[in-house]
């Protein structure tokens, strides 16, 4: 059984991560909600975002508009999971990662 995780194989070009950030942008989601969904590691996606910083391509970070809920409306959760995963972005390409 291959326990490893196959999205770490893949190799965008520059125009595929181009293309990733304009999909960003129009989606509303948060990045690490939108790495979810697309299989994309949010640690490629932060890297890349950076190297487009530092040749002053930007893919612009933007809020998320919040929608009070209904009183009888149960906002949607994520599936829980028994694992946690926090990583911060400390700028300049660094990153600081836990995983339980």
């Amino acid at each position: 059984m291959n326990t490893e995780d196959p999205r770490k194989n893949i190799h965008r070009s520059e125009s595929e991560w181009r293309e990733i950030f304009e999909a960003y942008q129009e989606s509303g989601l948060s990045i690490n909600m939108f790495c979810q969904e697309r299989g994309i590691p949010a640690s490629s996606y932060r890297l890349w975002n950076n190297k487009f910083a530092s040749i002053g391509v930007v893919a612009p970070l933007k809020f998320i508009k919040l929608k009070k809920a209904a009183e009888n409306e149960v906002p949607s959760l994520p599936p829980l999971s028994n694992s946690l995963e926090i990583e911060i972005d400390l700028g300049s390409g660094l990153s600081l990662r836990i995983r339980r």
